[in-house]
């Protein structure tokens, strides 16, 4: 896992250990105002060239510094069940059943406005 996002989920958890992170997955969610002239102007610089890394890096500063983040966690799980056959006389004949369960259950969520401090959402987490 990359050390920035390690950063983000710490701030968004409150704690500085990620323990054990098997089963689980993080959505990020930045929301910007292109009203805002900071943002307008950091994005019409990368909108005029994608591939500068100065553009790069205004607009990754922009979003870091004056979007609204929103952290999601969940714990997740899979199951498979299937099975196949196979029959052979002269002729093979086969045939083949998967039936795959993703499921996924919001453990914890934050949010931080824009320069403001990470805060718990217990709004969205069923009790």
């Amino acid at each position: 896992m990359p050390v920035a996002l390690k950063r983000v989920l710490r701030g968004a958890r409150g704690d500085a250990s990620l323990g054990d992170l098997g089963g689980r997955r993080w959505e990020l969610a930045a929301r910007l105002d292109l009203r805002d002239p900071i943002v307008r102007a950091s994005w019409a610089r990368f909108r005029r060239d994608p591939t500068s890394s100065a553009a790069i890096t205004a607009l990754g500063e922009t979003i870091r510094d004056r979007a609204h983040l929103d952290v999601r966690t969940y714990r997740t799980a899979s199951t498979l069940r299937g099975g196949e056959v196979g029959i052979s006389a002269g002729v093979r004949v086969g045939g083949e059943y998967d039936h795959v369960t993703d499921e996924a259950r919001l453990l914890a969520a934050s949010s931080r406005p824009p320069a403001g401090l990470w805060e718990r959402r217990f709004d969205c987490l069923a009790v």
